[in-house]
């Protein structure tokens, strides 16, 4: 059976850098994180740690523009085909970092995300989630709100 964790907080509150040192010292962590690094966002693979930009200023079709940034669909394809082939490995520990407004919408890191959380395997999944999303995030993915264990940062 799969638990659910929810790892939230407000924006800029360190909610990524908290996990990434949380994963640095447990084993069978893998999926995506999204580190801010020199003002940039990226998305990591969490079990080698290759890293993409995802941030852009490269305006064009295949682009996602949500409030003041631009982010490269190609990325968030990366980032997707990531937390599928991490779901395939079985893990102990799946990282989703971090569901948003896009994956309310159904793009971002969305489908990968509904099928993580439609899985019927045993693993621990945590979401990362601005804390003002906690709630339309838990009811958009039918979550049981008494099955989730939640931090804040």
């Amino acid at each position: 059976m799969k638990e659910v964790y929810i790892l939230s907080g407000a924006v800029h509150s360190g909610k990524t850098t908290a996990l990434l040192k949380w994963a640095a010292h447990t084993k069978g962590v893998y999926g995506i994180a999204a580190p801010v690094i020199n003002g940039i966002r990226y998305l990591q693979n969490l079990n080698n740690s290759e890293k993409h930009q995802l941030e852009t200023d490269h305006d064009s079709d295949d682009n996602i523009a949500i409030g003041n940034y631009l982010f490269s669909e190609e990325i968030f394809k990366w980032g997707r085909d990531v937390l599928l082939d991490s779901l395939d490995k079985n893990p102990e520990w799946l990282v989703i970092d971090e569901i948003g407004l896009l994956e309310l919408s159904g793009r971002g890191l969305e489908p990968a995300v509904t099928k993580a959380l439609k899985t019927e395997r045993k693993i621990k999944i945590i979401l990362v989630i601005r804390q003002e999303l906690v709630a339309e995030v838990i009811k958009y993915y039918g979550l049981d709100r008494q099955l989730i264990k939640e931090f804040r940062v």
